[in-house]
């Protein structure tokens, strides 16, 4: 079901004023919460002036009226518990209804998508290949992928169009950097990477090469 917020603790004042005037004027003739509201909600005519407080104080204090701090502090926090009992007032007659929700000027609170099974992830894509820092060695790195559990490298210096050529370099949770020894120095490798999902796995990355030293 959609749900609105209406705890605005972590915005700023300037940008819970913004957020405010949205409502008031999404709020304004709105046909589909018609008032009288329940006794726990003030009246739309109540927000207005709260809102109106809000905005004279915090425009006192962007001027420079540091003796009208407290006024801010204060005008906010009645401001702010105005919209939360209007906003649990509106979730409760809309209940769920996008359009209404939205035509209220309250923000809707982002839905999370969750999976909707196992995962094969993409192939890698391969974004480091280069000698390692010692003979013998090189470093691979790859983008991370969020569906991997873990990464498989497979190297050769043979023919990598062979598929019976290819052998394993080993499995590695991090894909960004792997340090693979015990080459040949002066030959040339082809290295490729596959990622494994919930799923099995993906794919392997486009082979890239690199010469040893």
């Amino acid at each position: 079901m959609n749900v609105i917020v209406s705890n605005f603790n972590k915005l700023s004042d300037s940008n819970f004023l913004a957020q405010a005037e949205r409502i008031v004027t999404g709020m304004t003739g709105n046909t589909a919460f018609p008032e009288p509201w329940p006794s726990t909600v003030p009246t739309f005519a109540q927000i207005q002036s709260d809102l109106a407080a809000f905005q004279a104080a915090l425009t006192g204090t962007l001027a420079g009226d540091r003796t009208r701090i407290e006024e801010r502090r204060n005008t906010r926090s009645k401001l702010q518990d105005d919209l939360s009992l209007l906003g649990f007032s509106v979730q409760a007659t809309a209940q769920g209804n996008t359009t209404l929700l939205a035509s209220t000027g309250f923000p809707l609170r982002k839905q999370r998508v969750r999976s909707q099974g196992p995962v094969t992830p993409d192939a890698p894509q391969l974004n480091r290949l280069q000698r390692g820092p010692v003979s013998g060695s090189i470093v691979v790195g790859a983008v991370r992928n969020p569906a991997a559990a873990s990464y498989d490298v497979q190297i050769t210096a043979a023919d990598p169009t062979v598929e019976s050529n290819w052998s394993d370099a080993g499995s590695f949770k991090n894909s960004r950097h792997i340090q693979i020894g015990g080459l040949t120095p002066m030959k040339t490798y082809a290295v490729r990477m596959r990622a494994l999902g919930s799923a099995g796995f993906g794919g392997w990355s486009t082979v890239q090469t690199v010469q040893v030293l």
